[in-house]
């Protein structure tokens, strides 16, 4: 897989009724051209890291160029990828060795690369002067450090749970395993609180869990006042689980297959949190007391849900929010009865994002076109963002990456993009990497006050992106000749957790299929989160 990011032009449409129109083109990497000059320069001898001068041809009216240096012709491990300024620039940092590198104009778009270009870094050559960088951002992509981290072997995992199942232990994991067993893991260091085998229905076969309708557990997180609850499948329905000790606690039979769920405060602030669960064959939205099991209401629905429910809250309305297959788009009560309904003329491909802004509610939903964006209080449309010949996947996710007070929206493609999208309707940037990733999430990777993006990445485990411009910054490495191959279209998110030492994790099922693995992010990240 060639790992490169495009900057993405924008064409402003007219049409009645839609206030904000772009259309967002994510084109296909471009074909090589043939080499040009190179020269290299490594530092002083018995200095390391060594570094490489390159050199290369002027295009007509290009002045900004993106360079990406690798270790292998594919350019599947980049170790360098940013934009530069002029028609030379030394990479530093790098150990000694062989390279490829490749140029491509990017003036705004990034233009057609030219071919590969072998290059090796040894340990002499005169010294150089180091061009000052364009943006302040890292010149060698950063991996993980080797001594943090930990694995759980305890099979497939495609979406582990960040969770809070003891009082006063804010990073334990809920996973799900493709034999349907449920592991409760310590976030420090992977060891198992519990496990409890899910009879009758595991997650589903691989066609279900690349559309995006597994079951994955749901968890009451535990407060001071009271215990954690993790809800999981089982073969009539669901289940209650005490958090802590893995004891049942309840169980409820529902019709159906389990398609997806949440927790919601569908009772408002101050009422007790809720499981808001739908099923498939037939269709139904269920509420279930979250400390009994008990039913609260059971609603039949128009079609199947795509992906799951979504909390939703806007002024005194509190309930869950949907897409379905039949491209109609509602919003429910606690008791069923329905807020708000439209019908729209093309498939939803997401489950719909909601967010409170400083103008309002907003909820947005990928389709087969792109994304929609919907006042909340009316489900009035307000514009949308077009994707050509690619769609969004997966589920949203949002942040306010440069603390400035506005949130961005980050999506993923089927073509294994991710780009992210101000509420305004101005897109930021895409980059192209995220192929095993059901969605993204956020860390502060090089400690620069933005949040980065981090994404699912096949036989990289993971790949971080700047907040800023899509740069790629950080790799989190699994072994390439193992992994390269064995990805079977799963889609896997990540979360985050803590070491023992405090330091930040990422987490995430490896790409192989066999174990839930944690790898260390940058001090930096400490900063922010991992969401």
């Amino acid at each position: 897989m060639m790992l490169q990011r495009r900057p993405l032009p924008l064409q402003r449409e007219t049409l009645c009724c839609l206030s904000l129109l772009v259309a967002l083109s994510l084109p296909s990497p471009a074909r090589a051209q043939p080499a040009v000059a190179t020269t290299q320069t490594p530092n002083v001898a018995g200095q390391t890291p060594v570094s490489l001068k390159l050199k290369w041809t002027p295009r007509p009216r290009v002045r900004r160029y993106r360079l990406q240096v690798a270790l292998d012709e594919k350019f599947t491990d980049i170790v360098f990828d940013r934009a530069v300024v002029g028609l030379e620039h030394e990479v530093t940092g790098l150990q000694q060795g062989k390279y490829y590198w490749r140029v491509a104009p990017a003036t705004p778009e990034t233009g057609r690369y030219t071919a590969p270009a072998l290059v090796e870094a040894t340990a002499y050559a005169p010294p150089t002067a180091t061009p000052t960088p364009v943006a302040p951002v890292l010149a060698v992509v950063m991996r993980p450090p080797a001594n943090v981290g930990w694995q759980a072997v305890i099979g497939a995992v495609a979406r582990p749970i960040a969770a809070r199942l003891r009082a006063g232990k804010n990073f334990d994991l809920v996973a799900l395993n493709s034999d349907g067993a449920v592991y409760a893991l310590d976030g420090s260091d992977g060891s198992a609180l519990w496990s409890a085998r899910v009879q009758g229905q595991p997650p589903g076969d691989a066609a279900k869990e690349r559309s995006g309708n597994v079951f994955t557990p749901l968890v009451l997180h535990a407060s001071a006042e009271s215990r954690s609850v993790v809800a999981v499948a089982f073969a009539e329905g669901v289940r209650g689980l005490d958090g802590e000790t893995g004891r049942e606690l309840w169980r409820t039979a529902l019709q159906g297959r389990l398609a997806g769920g949440t927790v919601a405060q569908m009772q408002g602030e101050g009422g007790t949190a809720e499981f808001a669960i739908a099923t498939s064959d037939p269709d139904m939205l269920y509420v279930l007391d979250s400390k009994k099991g008990s039913v609260v209401s059971r609603t039949k629905l128009n079609g199947a849900i795509i992906g799951l429910p979504i909390p939703f809250s806007h002024g005194d309305v509190h309930g869950v929010a949907y897409a379905l297959d039949n491209r109609q788009l509602d919003i429910r009560r606690r008791d069923g009865s329905v807020v708000r309904a439209i019908k729209f003329d093309v498939p939803f491909t997401t489950p719909p994002l909601v967010l409170a802004t400083p103008r309002g509610t907003l909820v947005i939903v990928g389709t087969e076109h792109g994304l929609i964006f919907f006042e909340g209080s009316e489900l009035k449309p307000l514009g949308r963002i077009t994707t050509e010949k690619d769609a969004p996947r997966g589920r949203l996710t949002a942040a306010d990456l440069d603390n400035d007070g506005m949130i961005e929206i980050v999506m993923v493609t089927r073509n294994g993009r991710v780009a992210v999208i101000s509420t305004a309707g101005k897109v930021n940037w895409a980059s192209e990497g995220a192929t095993d990733a059901y969605m993204a999430t956020f860390a502060n990777l090089n400690n620069d006050g933005v949040l980065d993006v981090v994404a699912a990445s096949g036989a990289s485990f993971a790949l971080g992106f700047s907040g800023r411009d899509g740069t790629l910054l950080w790799r989190g490495d699994d072994n390439p000749k193992a992994n390269a191959t064995t990805g079977d279209g799963t889609l896997r998110t990540l979360t985050s957790s803590l070491s023992s030492t405090g330091a930040p994790l990422l987490v995430g099922g490896d790409a192989n299929r066999s174990a839930v693995r944690a790898v260390g992010l940058p001090t930096a990240a400490g900063n922010a989160a991992v969401k």
